[in-house]
């Protein structure tokens, strides 16, 4: 981690870290993005939206939005779904309207282990 202290980008697709997830990252106060794929638990996205709000991570929020993908808008109401944060969601595509439920629990989700 010593030779990352001037680091600003992460670009990190397919990668899986087996151990302290993205703790690692919390120590290089250059950082301010990080590029990944919806891959890693929402807890630790969570953890990384508490710990370096400072740093741009797509994921580092309850959800995405994917605004301009024909394949996700919802059938119902037309709008685009979100997608929600973590690989450990059984689903992670929704309707904020058509939804709305199931959002909020996956809202309130994020935020309680953003705490815990």
């Amino acid at each position: 981690m010593e030779n990352l202290k001037k680091l600003k980008r992460l670009t990190a697709f397919d990668v899986f870290f087996e151990e302290d997830g993205f703790q690692p990252l919390y120590r290089i106060p250059s950082l301010k993005v990080l590029d990944t794929k919806n891959s890693f638990t929402t807890k630790e996205f969570a953890k990384l939206a508490l710990n370096r709000p400072d740093i741009k991570c797509a994921y580092a929020h309850p959800y995405r939005e994917w605004e301009g993908f024909e394949y996700m808008k919802c059938k119902k109401c037309g709008n685009f779904k979100v997608e929600f944060s973590g690989v450990d969601l059984k689903r992670k595509n929704f309707c904020l309207q058509c939804d709305s439920k199931k959002c909020a629990e996956l809202i309130e989700r994020f935020n309680h282990l953003k705490l815990n």
